[in-house]
């Protein structure tokens, strides 16, 4: 599987993100998951966003295992 990211500077102030997923043992063809698009605005301030498996864990115990009981 090739998962592909592909960045378009739009302009000075405008940033495209396109997500491509190519799976031949999977898919027929390739497909695009969507395209995000990132404006600079002046001043901002950025948090930064960690992949912490153990605040996964943490969500998925308080979060989302409970919403999908509930569903039941």
């Amino acid at each position: 599987m090739l998962v592909q990211e592909r960045y378009t500077r739009v302009d000075h102030n405008t940033l495209n993100m396109t997500i491509t997923v190519d799976d031949p043992k999977m898919y027929t063809k390739p497909f695009t998951l969507g395209t995000s698009q990132f404006k600079w605005i002046p001043n901002q301030e950025l948090r930064e966003e960690l992949c912490v498996p153990s605040i996964m864990e943490d969500y998925l115990k308080t979060i989302a295992e409970p919403a999908s009981e509930a569903r039941r």
